[in-house]
């Protein structure tokens, strides 16, 4: 039984991904022949926020890139693009959430709405937030 998606935890945990095999050569993702390794960002519940690939092992590298993708106004923009284009409920929900829970950048929420053509919603968002 597949249980129901809450939305994500407030803590994050960078974790790498390796093959199961006793082969050290194959703990690795291969594409065309090439090594990669998969990095992936994981809440305390256990759902998998996001996935990095990178052609070299750099823990460094996907902690910054996680650090950058997780910003609260980030996320917001993501689910109002969502909700937005394809009319997906969950994922104003989720955005609603994000915004009442953590602090965002208001100016840069305005003006990607006025970018997007969405400059009257950005307003019932505002609205939403607040009540």
């Amino acid at each position: 039984m597949k249980r129901k998606h809450r939305g994500y935890g407030d803590t994050f945990y960078i974790d790498e991904v390796f093959a199961v095999t006793t082969r050290p050569e194959s703990r690795t993702i291969q594409i065309n022949g090439k090594q990669h390794y998969l990095w992936r960002a994981v809440d305390q519940d256990g759902e998998v926020v996001d996935a990095y690939l990178l052609a070299k092992r750099d823990g460094a590298a996907a902690r910054r890139f996680f650090k950058r993708l997780l910003r609260p106004t980030d996320c917001i923009k993501d689910r109002g693009a969502g909700y937005y284009y394809w009319g997906d409920e969950q994922n104003l929900l989720q955005a609603l959430e994000v915004a009442r829970q953590h602090p965002v950048d208001w100016a840069s929420l305005k003006k990607w709405h006025v970018g997007e053509g969405q400059s009257e919603e950005f307003e019932k968002f505002r609205q939403g937030v607040e009540s």
